[in-house]
């Protein structure tokens, strides 16, 4: 998404919440996505903090809702995906 921005914008505040940076992509197809998985952008959100600082585990079904939400949010930003 960070890549996307700067080919919109040129620039942006590197250190931000997912969910202001769907805020700033104004793209409708995006930020439909966040609507309908809010809970993944919440899920990742806590995997990117708990990285730095702690140990938190999560299941396959956390995996895969994230994986999925990603590969998403890759399509509506034309970003081909494998």
């Amino acid at each position: 998404m960070g890549a996307h921005l700067l080919k919109i914008y040129g620039d942006f505040p590197k250190i931000r919440p997912i969910k202001d940076l769907i805020d700033l992509c104004e793209n409708e197809c995006v930020r439909r996505l966040a609507d309908e998985m809010w809970y993944v952008i919440d899920i990742l959100e806590d995997a990117y903090i708990g990285a730095r600082y702690f140990i938190r585990r999560y299941g396959v079904k956390e995996y895969s809702e994230a994986v999925k939400f990603v590969q998403e949010v890759f399509k509506c930003i034309s970003i081909l995906t494998t």
